[in-house]
């Protein structure tokens, strides 16, 4: 870029190969981005729904047992209607704000969730790992 006087990809590619190079490169980083949001659409939803699932069952339970609620009152609360489009759509809304921020430095302490989400992961697998191995 300090030869082309570029300041972004688009420039670059637009000084060095041409205005066919500019659309080429933008299309190829618009896929990148949109694939890699796919893909973290479903690794969200794949991770948080069993957990909610699990959390949402203690909390049936805890209802179902100590009130004297019948059961189907307690199916009715929505822990069976809980699914991964809802878990998704509850994500985004709760993430969405830090999608609109200005500045990146206000996105500084979003790296914790990303390691806590990646210890409750790491403990899942120990876990499994863990009983898989001692049952036989």
């Amino acid at each position: 870029s300090r030869r082309t006087g570029g300041i972004n990809y688009r420039d670059i590619a637009r000084i060095t190969f041409g205005n066919g190079a500019e659309v080429l490169t933008m299309t190829i980083l618009f896929l990148l981005m949109l694939l890699m949001v796919i893909g973290y659409m479903v690794l969200v939803k794949d991770f948080w729904t069993p957990i909610l699932l699990f959390l949402l069952s203690g909390v049936s339970e805890l209802l179902g047992g100590g009130s004297g609620v019948d059961e189907k009152e307690v199916d009715d609360v929505g822990v069976e209607k809980v699914t991964g489009p809802h878990v998704l759509l509850v994500v985004l809304l709760l993430v969405s704000p830090l999608l609109l921020k200005r500045n990146l430095h206000a996105l500084n302490h979003t790296c914790y969730i990303g390691v806590a989400s990646y210890l409750v992961l790491s403990v899942a697998l120990f876990n499994r790992c863990w009983g898989m191995n001692h049952e036989h």
